[in-house]
Parts: C-alpha cells; sequence; structure tokens
C-alpha cells in the first residue's frame, strides 16, 4: 500500500518520515529525488520523494550503496512479463458494428448508423463503439464527430459520459468540441476541482492563455485552492507553464522534467493498479482501490478530481513499461482512461502525445505504453 505523500530523509543510509534535527555544520552534500526516482532507490516509502543527506560523521554513499543488495530499501519486486499489450487484447465485435463495418462506403455506413439509432439510441456506449468505427475502419473524423455530437445530446446530463466525449475529441486535436463539452460538465459539477483544471487544460491546447489564466482567477475567486496534494500538484505544475506561456518564456531548468505522466478517468468509481517498471525490470505500484488507498479515493471524491501525474526523471536511462489492471467501476458501463505523456515538458522542445483506453476487461494486467528515457 503506498500511502507516503511527502519525501522521506535519508541522513547517512537511515530512513526517516520527518525532517530530523541536523546541525547545519555537519551537513556535507545533500540530494534530492522526486516520485518514481526516489521509489526506484528507496521503495514505496518514498513516493513522495526522497532528500538525501551525507553528514561529515557518517560513511553513507548514495551513488555507491543505493543499488547493493544489502540496502534494504532497495526495491527488490522484479516484473515476470505478465501483461498482454493493450493492442493485442480483443472483444467479440457487437451486431451492430459488424453490419455497419460490412458497409464499404463511409457515407452509407452513417445512414445505416442513422437507422439503428431507434434502437440503441438509449445506450450511451452505441454512440462510441460507432464513433470508434468511422476513426478506425473508414478514417472519416466528419463522420466520428458527428456521432459524437449526437453522444453529446444523449448524455447531456451525464458528467461522466460527457467527459469521456471531451476527451476523445482531445485525442484527435480536435480541441474546440472539447471546450465546448467542457463547459457544460462545469455547468454539471461547479464545485468540481477537475471541473476547473480540464476547462483551463484545454484553453491551453487552443493557445487562449488569457482565458485560461481567467479560468484560474474564477477558481480562486469562487474561494478554491491549490493544495500541495492531489490534482493540486498537477495544477500547481500547469499553472507556472500557463505563466511562461503568457509572458513568452521558458520555464526555469529545475522547473522542467524529462517525462511527465497525466493519467485522467472517467468514473469516479475506478479501482486498478498502476505499475511503473524501470529499465532494470523493478517494479513500482500504485494501489487505486478502496481496500488499499481508500483515503486517498474518499479525497478524490470530496474535492471532485479523477486525475495524478508522475514523473520519470530520467535517472535510469532505458525502456520504462507502464501497466494497468483493471478492477471495475461499480457499473457495467466501461471506464476510460486517458494519458498525457509529455517528453521535454516545459522545454521549448516539449512533445505531448495523448492516448484513450477503453478499459473493461476485469483483473487482467494490461500494457499500456512504452516510455525511452536514453
Amino acid at each position: 500500500m503506498l500511502t507516503v505523500k511527502y519525501a522521506i530523509w535519508v541522513v547517512d543510509g537511515q530512513v526517516y518520515n520527518f525532517a530530523p534535527p541536523i546541525p547545519l555544520e555537519n551537513i556535507k552534500e545533500v540530494a534530492v529525488l522526486r516520485s518514481l526516482a526516489g521509489v526506484n532507490r528507496f521503495g514505496s516509502e518514498a513516493i513522495g520523494g526522497a532528500i538525501i543527506i551525507n553528514t561529515t560523521v557518517g560513511n553513507f554513499d548514495p551513488v555507491k550503496d543505493v543499488y547493493s543488495e544489502e540496502n534494504p530499501y532497495t526495491n527488490k519486486e522484479y516484473y515476470n512479463e505478465d501483461a498482454v499489450a493493450y493492442n493485442l487484447l480483443s472483444s467479440p465485435k457487437l451486431n451492430y458494428i459488424i453490419e455497419l463495418e460490412s458497409i464499404s462506403n463511409s457515407n452509407k455506413a452513417f445512414k445505416k448508423y442513422q437507422e439503428l439509432l431507434s434502437e440503441h439510441q438509449d445506450k450511451s456506449d452505441f454512440y462510441l463503439n460507432v464513433a470508434n468505427s468511422f476513426k478506425f475502419k473508414y478514417n472519416d473524423f466528419k463522420n466520428f464527430k458527428r456521432v459524437l455530437l449526437d453522444s453529446e445530446e444523449y448524455s447531456k446530463l451525464n458528467p461522466e459520459e460527457l467527459k469521456i466525449i471531451a476527451y476523445l475529441y482531445q485525442q484527435e486535436g480536435f480541441y474546440e468540441n472539447a471546450l465546448s463539452v467542457y463547459k457544460k460538465i462545469i455547468k454539471l459539477r461547479p464545485k468540481h476541482i477537475q471541473s476547473y483544471r480540464d476547462l483551463i487544460n484545454v484553453y491551453t491546447e487552443l493557445k487562449q492563455y488569457k482565458k485560461a489564466l481567467n479560468t484560474y482567477n474564477y477558481f480562486f475567486n469562487k474561494g478554491f485552492t491549490i493544495e500541495e496534494n492531489g490534482i493540486g500538484e498537477i495544477m500547481a505544475r500547469e499553472a507556472e507553464a500557463l505563466t511562461s506561456k503568457i509572458s513568452k518564456t521558458n520555464l526555469p531548468d529545475e522547473k522542467t522534467l524529462d517525462t511527465r505522466i497525466v493519467f485522467e478517468w472517467s468514473s469516479s468509481e475506478a479501482e486498478f493498479t498502476l505499475e511503473f517498471i524501470n529499465p532494470q525490470k523493478q517494479v513500482y505500484k500504485i494501489e487505486h482501490t478502496l481496500s488499499d488507498n481508500s483515503s486517498l479515493i474518499l479525497d478524490e471524491k470530496l474535492k471532485g478530481y479523477t486525475s495524478r501525474e508522475f514523473v520519470i526523471d530520467g535517472d535510469i536511462g532505458g525502456e520504462w513499461l507502464v501497466n494497468l489492471t483493471y478492477y471495475g467501476n461499480k457499473k457495467y458501463a466501461p471506464t476510460y482512461l486517458k494519458t498525457t505523456v509529455f517528453n521535454d515538458w516545459g522545454r521549448s522542445n516539449e512533445i505531448k502525445k495523448t492516448t484513450i483506453f477503453k478499459m473493461t476487461l476485469k483483473d487482467k494486467k494490461t500494457q499500456l505504453f512504452k516510455i525511452n528515457t536514453y
């Protein structure tokens, strides 16, 4: 169970969960590790990072000793290649999709979709499945968007379903459409922090930076605050980046990151395990379940957010794997997971990739993607 939210302190090899009282004159050197780098070196206790202090009276060498087998804080759990790549997972096609995709012409297929509406129009997943058919089968984004517009109308009072539609728009770069949907969601969920973060994010994607800043101001004027946990960490980081974009300056070097990953999910009831595997095949797990992390899920529900970010500092060059085991969401409907990977976050050469995963299979470890940090 990973519940530590703050950095651990490692002084001459001894781990503390608080800042130990060390005279300044006894401090020889200090090193700071964030998130994954900290966990990779010291285990799950360092989920909030690690502050390593070498004193003049100790003999601990963090560079030399951190990977030694004798170090009790080294992560000893290794990946056993038990995940199936997401793109290799398959499930039987529904009859209406088979019927739709048997038509060779996209416009004729759209007419067939309209005929099928009378039977399936009250099923939100119907629209999403059909939209994906126009994307993958026909490479037709015009009809893809037409189907999602119908889905918007059907789901206009359901914020979770609207969120999925916005995810699909963002994945394809249809930010104006996503903006329209997020505006609907914020009217339905005006007290959810996630509603503001999503709106700010899509304004930023549209390069409408002043509107993004105005949304932050409105957020603070409504009495909301950015805390040093949960979605607060995400918003604080993104606020710094937004400020640099408005001023047309780069983030300071200490604020830039090698790889930043943001996970967002459609259902507040979703339970899952995230698994990061470093190039040495060591495993770092994040449990998002009621049985293992009920306090986190309670915080998400109270504040209204379904997102989390992680940073890979690139301390260990090579290939990282990201796996997910899905346990369900107390509903028959699937959970949609949106992942956004930022390479060189905060730098002028920043690259962003958004991917949507439809999670239906339960208790099946799935490899979402790989990340190279060479």
